[in-house]
């Protein structure tokens, strides 16, 4: 029998290797589905702006795809950043995270080295991810 408490995340601990050959651990706390879900929406789906256009002589507006693509990217950066910036925060390994705004966590975050930054992110997907494949293929060896 398990406990609600035993479905909770446990602190993990990321071992990535630098280009140097030295080991980095960093320790994580994987969000829960409500933190992952409550830092999304932190974050608003903006609209870009139309762009004026003119069709059989006569001025409108329509979307402006390229810039709304841009305006979804970087939304979906600030929204992995303070995911990245929770998990770093609640597990403890970089404290100096609490005194910040959240604008001011964004602007940190993106002075991390990209290697690093992209294996802390890849090791938090991969938990939330590997959890569902592990229940999923389990499951379907009892149908």
């Amino acid at each position: 029998m398990i406990t609600l408490n035993d479905l909770k995340p446990k602190t993990i601990t990321a071992e990535i290797e630098l280009p140097d050959g030295t080991i980095q651990s960093i320790e994580l706390m994987p969000l829960s589905w409500s933190q992952w879900q409550d830092i999304g929406l932190l974050v608003p789906n903006e609209k870009a702006e139309l762009k004026p256009v003119v069709k059989n002589g006569k001025k409108e507006y329509e979307e402006d795809l390229p810039a709304q693509r841009r305006l979804d990217a970087e939304n979906e950066m600030k929204r992995t950043k303070l995911r990245l910036a929770e998990s770093l925060l609640r597990a403890g390994s970089l404290p100096e995270l609490e005194k910040m705004t959240t604008e001011q966590r964004l602007n940190a975050l993106g002075e991390i080295d990209t290697g690093i930054f992209n294996a802390l992110i890849l090791v938090l997907r991969q938990t939330a991810l590997g959890s569902q494949a592990r229940i999923a293929d389990k499951a379907e060896r009892f149908q």
